[in-house]
């Protein structure tokens, strides 16, 4: 029996439609005068620059800057077709200098996200994401996502200690390929050893400090031993595996390959038994490609320290899996682990499957990831292994993602799922879109919320400055949460069908997961330019919820409730200076109460709130929900003290706060 997404919403059900067991690459002239296209050029020049000469700290934050710049315009307004493909497959990435691996150099940059391989994933893949499909869609309308083009210095510190080389001509390696010897030295590129066996059974005991590099160019099968462990590389002096450049290639060749042999993992950093601590990795500058299975990189018993950059993940079964640890004395938990400036394409099962303390997942690029409905996702957080204590303090920020599970030309699952255990997770500055009529109603956004496992809940949660176009059913919903806050978020939905924005709860929760109180929905920026639904759901449980300046505008066809607040008002600590416009008269402020009058006279709640149309700067793709001018309704109107403190982007608010995501 078909059912609407509402009747899912507020019904208990068996299961959930979350229930689980290019990038574009703007131009100057996107950007306002001054800071922004100096910006713009120190990242140019940051892309040929080594790790010795710029840390990635640094890059970061010049990188940052364009953001911001870009945010505080309100988004790109156009070249994502053209700049997306040419630049993310050829200009930016194809031709930056990387230079060899050595003591002092930072090594190359991601030549399969733009190199000669770069062509075919980040030039061809991002050229039609970022370009012609991301321009039509949304690839004008974003940030500039790292997994598409850019790449980040990694290491954050440069080796210390020797280079041993490996170089292979397996399947889809460059015509020029030249293979070493495994009875060769390995000291220097022009004596490199040959197989992925010598070079992890040498990392398994090498010094701290010490690299291991495979050839740009190169191919490499693995064997059955996947095992990288070494307990003498530390955090500060760190153990390597990553790209350098043969004399018989450039810094354009791809980078080196790695196909999946007889097991069912490339890099397992893990031990058997009771854990052993292990930390201070770094993974830069890969290929992995599989045949639809195995897992990239799989993460269990005591891992700390580790980078993941500027690598890509091709049909396999699941990019990278953060797992939890055997029972054992002390902490034996997963901590600091970053995924960093990575695409993660085609992958049967998920992008990121997992969690862990303190880590982060930034800067990537997801597509096309998940084969079943309903149970997997491109972006996937959980901890149903760590024994039931929360991962704390994990970020997940400024990644682009796209096409969730695509089933029959549509997507069929949520694209970011979080469940399990979190206190302090963070979510911001993400990018998730879908092509208008490509979606089902289980093509949800964003949600965190209780799935399967014993006991769920989420402690101190932040979703801001998300950009979600255009998903199916909920764009962004959370359950089980308690003192979160949802703020600054931009929801555009041109689905012919009936979306919700922002929804807590989003599913019934079940006993021991923790109950939803004290949360805060503010300054977020919505439009239905199609289609039916809701703008704001918030009910069914809790107390201590506010709903404050935020700005909503319908322009679809169905029927459409600006807010449905179904508690008695005490729950509510404070509903008011919010707007929603339509010119349609099938749209009540208040769902089950009807217009924004009676629903003040029976609640006492939105006294300053209007019906009036925000003045959204344009409503047409790419789509800018800022103010169109000083005397937008959304000016100066938002809750003086209620009011989220900074604006998407982290323009500072002041004393006379907008209303929505944007401060003018």
């Amino acid at each position: 029996m078909k059912q609407s997404v509402r009747a899912l919403l507020l019904i208990g059900v068996g299961f959930s439609l979350s229930a689980c067991g290019t990038g574009y690459v703007g131009e100057a002239s996107d950007l306002p005068a001054g800071s922004a296209e100096n910006a713009i050029d120190n990242l140019s020049d940051d892309a040929t620059l080594a790790a010795s000469q710029l840390s990635s700290d640094e890059v970061r934050q010049r990188w940052a800057d364009v953001i911001a710049a870009w945010r505080k315009r309100g988004g790109g307004k156009g070249g994502g077709g053209t700049t997306g493909g040419t630049t993310g497959g050829a200009s930016t990435s194809g031709t930056s200098t990387g230079g060899e691996v050595d003591g002092s150099s930072g090594g190359t940059v991601d030549g399969t996200s733009g190199g000669t391989s770069g062509g075919t994933v980040g030039g061809t893949s991002g050229g039609t994401v970022g370009g012609t499909s991301g321009g039509t869609t949304g690839g004008t309308s974003t940030p500039p996502a790292a997994g598409a083009g850019t790449t980040y210095a990694c290491p954050d510190a440069k080796p210390t200690g020797a280079i041993h080389y490996v170089c292979d001509c397996g399947t889809g390696a460059s015509s020029q390929c030249v293979p070493g010897n495994d009875g060769n030295t390995g000291t220097s590129a022009a004596s490199p050893w040959r197989s992925y066996e010598k070079a992890r059974a040498y990392f398994s005991g090498m010094p701290a400090g010490e690299t291991v590099a495979f050839c740009r160019g190169g191919s490499f099968g693995i064997g059955s031993n996947t095992r990288w462990m070494n307990t003498q590389c530390r955090a500060g002096n760190r153990c390597i595996v990553r790209d350098y450049v043969p004399s018989w290639a450039s810094a354009a060749t791809s980078a080196p390959v790695i196909t999946l042999g007889s097991t069912d993992r490339f890099f397992s950093i893990e031990n058997g038994g009771a854990p052993v601590h292990e930390e201070g990795y770094v993974f830069a500058n890969l290929s992995l490609r599989g045949n639809g299975s195995g897992t990239g990189f799989f993460f269990y018993n005591d891992t700390d320290d580790v980078q993941i950059c500027n690598s890509t993940f091709d049909k396999l079964g699941t990019g990278v899996h953060l797992e939890g640890s055997n029972p054992g004395t002390g902490d034996t938990r997963q901590q600091r682990i970053v995924v960093r400036g990575n695409r993660f394409t085609n992958n049967s099962g998920f992008g990121v499957l997992g969690g862990c303390d303190d880590c982060v997942v930034e800067d990537n690029y997801f597509e096309n990831n998940g084969s079943r409905a309903i149970f997997d996702h491109n972006l996937y957080l959980t901890n149903g292994g760590n024994q039931g204590i929360p991962f704390k303090n994990m970020r997940v920020s400024r990644n682009e993602l796209y096409r969730s599970t695509i089933i029959d030309g549509k997507c069929q699952a949520v694209s970011f799922v979080v469940h399990g255990l979190y206190d302090n997770l963070l979510i911001e500055d993400n990018y998730i879109h879908e092509d208008v009529g490509k979606v089902t109603g289980g093509c949800w956004g964003l949600a965190v919320d209780a799935g399967d496992y014993d006991r769920e809940g989420f402690r101190n949660l932040t979703i801001r400055g998300n950009r979600v176009e255009s998903v199916g059913g909920v764009f962004i919903g959370v359950n089980a949460c308690q003192n979160c806050v949802i703020e600054n978020n931009v929801a555009i939905n041109m689905q012919n069908a009936e979306s919700f924005g922002i929804v807590a709860p989003d599913r019934s929760r079940t006993d021991p997961d923790l109950p939803m109180s004290s949360v805060t929905v503010r300054n977020n920026s919505i439009y239905f330019g199609a289609g039916s639904g809701t703008g704001i759901v918030m009910g069914t449980e809790g107390t201590n919820h506010l709903v404050t300046s935020n700005a909503i505008h319908f322009a679809g066809t169905g029927s459409f409730d600006c807010f449905d607040l179904n508690l008695n008002k005490s729950a509510y600590t404070m509903v008011d200076n919010n707007l929603c416009y339509s010119s349609r008269t099938t749209v009540s402020w208040m769902r089950g109460v009807g217009s924004l009058a009676t629903w003040r006279a029976s609640s006492g709640f939105d006294q300053h709130s209007a019906v009036k149309d925000p003045g959204y700067l344009s409503l047409v793709a790419p789509y800018n929900l800022s103010s169109s001018s000083i005397a937008s309704p959304m000016v100066d109107q938002g809750h003086a003290t209620l009011s989220a403190p900074a604006a998407f982007g982290g323009v500072s608010r002041g004393a006379q706060p907008d209303v929505g995501a944007y401060q003018r």
